[in-house]
């Protein structure tokens, strides 16, 4: 089975993860970025998902997308859309959110060195914490307005 293969498999139902299957995916000097945070090296990291998944009941990605970007000036080899499906008792009351996101990745020695993930990080938190959330789906919907 190929890397990004078994990338996909892992996230499929990321809440299952046990952290040393981080190992076989991603390489020891690991960068991992997302719009929260940056981790560096596949400790940092394996701390970030024990942290991302102590309260989460359900986290699972639906792939929509692979391609391959190799032959670009980037240098990501990798860009991957998907779906993720969130669940944890820290938001939205429990309640599912479901969420769009694109990830980079850079492949070294058939391991993951560099993970990029983009997504809505006002629609994963913002919108799901009593009173704010309400607040910033007005300022949404007015600037929807314009």
């Amino acid at each position: 089975m190929s890397l990004i293969s078994r990338f996909c498999e892992l996230y499929k139902e990321l809440a299952n993860l046990q952290l040393d299957q981080l190992d076989s995916i991603y390489h020891s000097e690991v960068v991992f970025e997302d719009p929260v945070a940056r981790h560096t090296g596949i400790e940092q990291v394996k701390g970030y998902f024990a942290n991302l998944l102590a309260n989460t009941t359900t986290c699972t990605f639906t792939i929509h997308n692979v391609a391959d970007c190799k032959d670009n000036n980037a240098e990501i080899d990798h860009l991957i859309t998907w779906t993720m499906t969130l669940k944890t008792g820290a938001l939205n009351k429990g309640r599912a959110i479901n969420m769009q996101g694109t990830t980079l990745l850079k492949v070294h020695d058939n391991k993951i060195i560099y993970h990029r993930d983009y997504y809505d990080v006002g629609q994963m938190v913002y919108e799901n914490i009593p009173i704010l959330g309400s607040i910033i789906k007005k300022i949404k919907h007015r600037m929807a307005k314009q």
